[in-house]
């Protein structure tokens, strides 16, 4: 398929183009290089620890990526169900109680 675009760009417009593309890749590509070169230096920092901080270290990480992979769970949850609730009235009949004053029978 043939690209149009620079039919209706002029020359100008086509140089700051390519050369905004081109900035945009030195971009990804430095972050990508700046993200690794911080990826090396943290596990190098690790490597330096005793091992009691090392399992700190290791047992922080799996907690966090537990809480991650939870929440990206019931974001999903959430967004399935959610068409649900929107258009079946019966799923939220209690939720007109919810402004009502609840006392606890003792």
């Amino acid at each position: 398929m043939l690209d149009y675009k620079p039919l209706k760009m002029g020359i100008v417009q086509q140089s700051r183009l390519a050369f905004y593309e081109q900035g945009e890749q030195y971009n990804e590509h430095t972050n990508l290089k700046n993200k690794f070169m911080q990826t090396l230096e943290l596990i190098q920092e690790i490597q330096r620890l005793p091992l009691t901080k090392k399992f700190y270290v290791v047992e922080e990480t799996i907690k966090s990526i537990k809480n991650d992979e939870m929440n990206q769970q019931m974001e999903l949850a959430v967004n399935e169900l959610y068409g649900d609730y929107c258009n079946n009235k019966e799923l939220t009949a209690f939720t007109s109680l919810d402004l009502e004053h609840f006392y606890e029978a003792k």
